[in-house]
C-alpha cells in the first residue's frame, strides 16, 4: 500500500545573483579615459583586467579583429556610443590609431602621465598636442 506525501511548503525566494559591476560603480581598478569627438571611453590600464577574448582579437591583428577587441574592451554601452560617434571605419581608425594606441602603449610601457588622452586633435589629422 502506497501512502501519500505530504505536499511541500513552497520555498522561499532567493536572492538575486551578483552580475557584474554597474557602470556606476568606481572600479577596483585604474582606468585609462580616452576623449574622442567630446565622448569620453574608459577601460582598464593594466591589461591582467582585460577580456582575455580582447587581447586575443588583438593579437591577431587584423583591422576586424582591432574592432572586435575594442568593442569586448569597451563594453556593450560604451560601444554603442562609440557608434553613435564615430559610425564608419575610417572614423574606428583615427580612434584606434590615435587615441587608444597610444593611450594603451603608454600604460604597458609605463611612459603615460595620470592625465586624459584627448585624441581629438589626431582625429583632425592636426600637429597641434
Amino acid at each position: 500500500m502506497t501512502t501519500a506525501r505530504a505536499p511541500r511548503a513552497p520555498r522561499a525566494p532567493r536572492a538575486p545573483r551578483k552580475t557584474a559591476q554597474k557602470t556606476t560603480d568606481k572600479p577596483d581598478f585604474e582606468v585609462s579615459t580616452i576623449e574622442f569627438r567630446n565622448a569620453k571611453f574608459t577601460f582598464p590600464k593594466l591589461q591582467a583586467y582585460w577580456p582575455t577574448r580582447a587581447i586575443q582579437c588583438f593579437q591577431r591583428g587584423s583591422a576586424t579583429d582591432r574592432m572586435d577587441g575594442i568593442e569586448l574592451l569597451l563594453g556593450p554601452e560604451q560601444w554603442a556610443r562609440f557608434n553613435e560617434v564615430a559610425p564608419l571605419a575610417g572614423e574606428f581608425h583615427a580612434f584606434y590609431f590615435g587615441a587608444f594606441l597610444p593611450a594603451a602603449n603608454a600604460d604597458v610601457l609605463g611612459t603615460g602621465d595620470d592625465s586624459d588622452t584627448d585624441a581629438d586633435s589626431a582625429d583632425k589629422g592636426s600637429t597641434e598636442a
